[in-house]
């Protein structure tokens, strides 16, 4: 139920108090959660009073209500009905029927037959108990209350979900009015409406009640009570629907940590966790894990409930998943069935749970090559999920999808697709809500989880209906809604929080500044110790939180931020005459004929200016085009590092990589040489200008070539290709040559002379540890070369060149950062994304990539010496730039644009934390160039921007070519090492 407690309101409580009994004692125990140690003394006091007193005493009443109690904590349904039989007999006898103590004897009664699954009873009798706690207690009556909030966890579960709202609004209302916001029963009461937010798909609803409900419950009984322990495994329910699995299995071990040290080891609380770390294991690929929770869940709730709960239904369900997983498909099958069977025999036909049940028996049906059978359960499911939670509820969509796959079966190819866009458009509802409200994290793992579905539609288009010209716009329309989400989403936030911010949303999102700036300093440690760990641990707790109040806070101004509804009719209009689009995805295949997952491929769209129907071109299997990329890289580094660039193995992979990415495009591109590339995956580490033709010259010469994070940011440009945003309004800001020796008391009296508050110092990482950056004089010269071009500029060298100078711009109309960047590389590859089919493997995610990269100041190699910060700025920090209207930002330093890489969701690290700040263009390094290359390439971007003739992509492709014919002359080659590193991201 939900939890409602009967301690706070019994009358026992001060009779008990004055007479210092035994019973007292039992009381406290189960006031304080410690059931197991209640039991005896229960049952001791039950039988010495009835001994003493006679069957008949008030005291063996109460005696026998809390015994009652105790058996019902601990599980032991049919000995806690019979003996709050007991005490109702003796309370009715010495009462009569308006009694307060029956009126709560019989509330404690009417939850027995809930427990063990008879939902239609429990509802009965909390209905009888309303009318007569009302007429007992008046409207704000506590136990009318608690009938009302367990009417609503019992309509939840039928699947009521509107009734259940109401009522557990009201049982809210009065509770806050008569106990106070911040008690237990009004804990246990938002756990109960948290359900029902949950069971409508309200998500951002059920957090904030959870989130609530913890806080209450940590404040007031601290981390180790049953009920805080509760708390923590609704949470964990919560973060496995925004498929957050990693946190997810955090707070369901807490929570058992908690409740197997008080708890009998069949209980049903134990149960539920059990079955959700077995939901949590199928999902990231640890199926003997899932296969033993699940295992424990069921037998758990055999015991302890029968075989007829509905709970039983959801055990059988995962067993029937983890039991697939290992192949055993007839198993399985026979699982889903007794599941199934449960779930109509006790909740009814039309329950959104049978819903689900149906889509995975579907499923089942569908890998046994049962076609039909399958798509006749998957009309029920979807008329039971569509009258039931509405046509954008993920049962809905996982009905869609799955009926996707059996027309595929079929070979019906256009009904599969049909049924797979009712699903993605169900979707688009379902992320939209996750988007309005979750963290950065919540909003990648829910995307993440829901990928497969994406993947699915793409491989359809792609092998069976790619000659159809509106299938590839459908495609490609999807890719664009998806691409991306995450980045767009934070910018609009970003947005919302500097422009239009209220002074509450300001003050909250300064907290939270502040926190990623001490959370930057402290997640760069060295080790730091168990103190340093817990900080960072509490540090996080308060990042999510404060971003939590703020995206809800935020989420009426970003739907009325939202852009136009991209399309590829809306795009082809918005692309410059003879221009063209390559929007490229990074996708795991599906081949329908095996029923299984293929490795990764590339796809590109690519659509002309004035044409609204895309070509949709297969560029192949993932790995050839992934190894090439890296081979590259692997080259100019290795350039880098010895200064001996190697011509000819440059030279290999760029051949490669044209041949195996751009030659494919080229009859679709036809005769745009203006091109706009949304790169995916491994392509986002090199520049297609350098690309080069077998005994050809590089693509540099023949296309100009603008990067965007996404296609759909096209929409954000004018017909000229140009920005409609509003121009930043601070002078340009140039930074370069930082005293990186500038010692610690010498910075903090430079920060002071300049009018800034020093900063606070912090770790920095091992990576970083041990490691002195040498100067760069010549970025000194680049600056005011630069300035050259732009009179008002403010000017920031040596050691003005300083972190709190950069953090505490405003808006500037240009920012120029001429020094040292870095990107650590994380302990752990990225995790593999979901399956099509339950077949899922997804490792822990590294270190937060936006604290691994940054830029170095003034000062940074005195605080890496000492363990600090100060100087070190990643790219956490530049978080907290004001940067929106910024219509450049031009990293002129080392390997500025690498990042950790999300397929379609771009590059984690600097190029994405100021694109978020607002920066409206980037101009970036994928490698390390010599000083004096660098100097040139920047002084001529800078003049051929200065004409007011070219936009920002033409300037910097200008300036490419003019370093060419440098190189050439200097070095006797054109070694793309020296030229071809800088590329430009962002609006023309």
């Amino acid at each position: 139920m939900s939890g409602v407690r009967f301690l706070a309101s019994l009358a026992v409580c001060a009779v008990l108090l004055s007479c210092g009994c035994s019973t007292y004692k039992t009381f406290t125990l189960l006031r304080d959660e410690k059931p197991q140690e209640a039991l005896p003394l229960a049952e001791k006091a039950l039988a010495e009073h009835e001994a003493s007193y006679g069957p008949d005493s008030t005291l063996v009443g109460y005696d026998a209500v809390i015994l009652g109690e105790t058996y019902r904590r601990l599980g032991e349904y049919e000995k806690a009905r019979l003996t709050l039989d007991k005490a109702l007999g003796i309370f009715l006898r010495k009462e009569g029927e308006n009694g307060k103590n029956v009126l709560f004897v019989r509330y404690m009664v009417a939850e027995i037959p809930y427990h063990k699954g008879d939902f239609a009873k429990a509802e009965a009798l909390f209905k009888e108990l309303v009318p007569q706690a009302e007429k007992v207690g008046g409207p704000n009556d506590q136990t009318l209350a608690k009938c009302l909030a367990n009417l609503a966890t019992i309509h939840a579960d039928q699947g009521r979900f509107a009734e259940a709202k109401g009522e557990a609004e009201r049982a809210l209302a009065i509770l806050i009015k008569t106990d106070g916001a911040g008690s237990e029963i009004v804990a246990a009461v938002r756990t109960a409406m948290s359900q029902v937010c949950m069971g409508m798909e309200d998500l951002a609803c059920a957090r904030d009640q959870l989130e609530m409900a913890k806080a209450t419950r940590e404040k007031l009984w601290g981390p180790g009570n049953i009920n805080t322990a509760i708390s923590y495994g609704n949470l964990a329910v919560l973060y496995a629907k925004l498929k957050d699995y990693q946190r997810s299995e955090e707070y369901s071990l807490k929570a058992m940590g908690v409740l197997e040290k008080n708890l009998p080891p069949d209980h049903p609380h134990i149960a539920s966790l059990r079955n959700n770390l077995s939901f949590v294991y199928q999902n990231t690929g640890r199926q003997a894990e899932a296969l033993k929770f699940s295992t424990q869940a069921m037998e758990s709730t055999l015991k302890t409930q029968g075989a007829e709960h509905p709970d039983m239904a959801l055990r059988l369900n995962n067993m029937a998943v983890d039991h697939f997983a290992t192949g055993d498909i007839a198993k399985a099958t026979e699982l889903m069935g007794q599941a199934v069977g449960i779930v109509e025999r006790t909740l009814g036909p039309n329950h959104p749970t049978l819903a689900q049940l149906l889509n995975n028996q579907a499923g089942l049906f569908y890998m046994a090559g049962r076609v039909q059978d399958g798509l006749k359960l998957l009309e029920r499911a979807k008329a039971i999920s569509a009258a039931a939670l509405g046509k954008t509820s993920e049962y809905y969509s996982d009905t869609c999808y799955m009926r996707g796959l059996l027309e595929a079966d079929r070979k019906a190819w256009k009904p599969a697709l049909e049924a797979l866009r009712e699903g993605q458009e169900a979707d688009d509802a379902l992320i939209d809500r996750v988007m309005g409200f979750a963290t950065d994290q919540n909003k990648l793992t829910y995307l993440q989880g829901n990928r497969y579905r994406v993947d699915a539609f793409l491989s359809l288009a792609l092998d069976h209906l790619r000659q159809d010209g509106n299938v590839r716009s459908e495609a490609m329309n999807l890719w664009l809604r998806r691409k991306g989400a995450v980045l767009e989403a934070q910018k609009q936030f970003q947005e919302a929080l500097v422009v239009d911010a209220t002074p509450e949303v300001r003050k909250q999102y300064e907290e939270l500044s502040s926190v990623r700036s001490r959370l930057a300093s402290l997640s760069m440690a060295a080790g730091g110790g168990e103190g340093a760990q817990k900080e960072i641990a509490r540090l996080e707790a308060r990042k999510a939180e404060l971003e939590n109040k703020l995206a809800s806070l935020s989420r009426g101004f970003a739907k009325q931020k939202r852009a136009a509804e991209v399309s590829t009719a809306t795009l082809a209009q918005a692309l410059p005459k003879g221009s063209a689009l390559v929007e490229f995805s990074r996708f795991r295949g599906y081949d329908f004929a095996k029923r299984a997952n293929q490795p990764d491929r590339y796809l590109a769209f690519v659509l002309a200016s004035g044409n609204a129907t895309p070509s949709m071109v297969d560029l192949g299997p993932a790995q050839p085009i992934d190894e090439a990329a890296a081979g590259f890289v692997k080259s100019v580094r290795d350039a880098a590092n010895s200064g001996k660039p190697a011509e000819q193995e440059t030279q290999r992979y760029t051949t490669a990589l044209h041949d195996l990415v751009f030659k494919p495009l080229r009859a679709s591109l036809a005769q745009a040489r203006q091109v706009f590339l949304s790169p995916d995956g491994a392509l986002n580490l090199f520049p297609f200008e350098i690309l080069t033709p077998q005994g050809g010259k590089p693509l540099l010469e023949e296309f100009s070539f603008s990067y965007l994070s996404a296609g759909r940011d096209m929409l954000a440009f004018d017909a000229q290709g140009l920005s409609n945003a509003a121009a930043g309004t601070g002078k340009p800001a140039l930074f370069g040559d930082p005293d990186f020796n500038l010692g610690l008391k010498e910075l903090a009296v430079q920060a002071k002379s300049m009018g800034y508050e020093p900063t606070r110092g912090g770790n920095v990482s091992r990576a970083l540890r041990g490691q002195s950056f040498r100067r760069l004089p010549g970025t000194a010269t680049e600056v005011r070369a630069i300035k050259g071009q732009l009179a008002d500029a403010q000017v920031f060298l040596g050691a003005s060149a300083l972190e709190e100078a950069l953090l505490t711009l405003k808006r500037p109309r240009v920012l120029h950062l001429a020094t040292h960047g870095f990107f650590l590389e994380g302990g752990e590859a990225e995790g593999q994304r979901s399956g099509i089919l339950p077949t899922r493997a997804a490792g822990p995610e590294s270190e937060n990539p936006l604290l691994r990269s940054g830029v170095l100041l003034a000062g940074a190699n005195s605080a890496i010496k000492q363990g600090g910060s100060e100087g070190v700025v990643t790219a956490e920090k530049l978080l907290s730039l004001n940067l929106n209207g910024t219509e450049l930002v031009v990293l002129s330093a080392c390997e500025t644009g690498l990042g950790d890489v999300k397929n379609g969701e771009g590059v984690f690290g600097l190029r994405r934390a100021l694109l978020q700040a607002g920066a409206q263009g980037l101009v970036m390094s994928l490698w390390s160039v010599p000083d004096r290359e660098t100097g040139e390439l920047m002084a001529a971007f800078y003049r051929n921007l200065a004409t007011g003739k070219m936009t920002r992509p033409q300037a910097l492709r200008q300036a490419m070519q003019e370093q060419r014919t440098i190189v050439r002359e200097r070095h006797g080659s054109d070694n793309p090492y020296y030229w071809g590193a800088f590329v430009y991201l962002g609006e023309p």
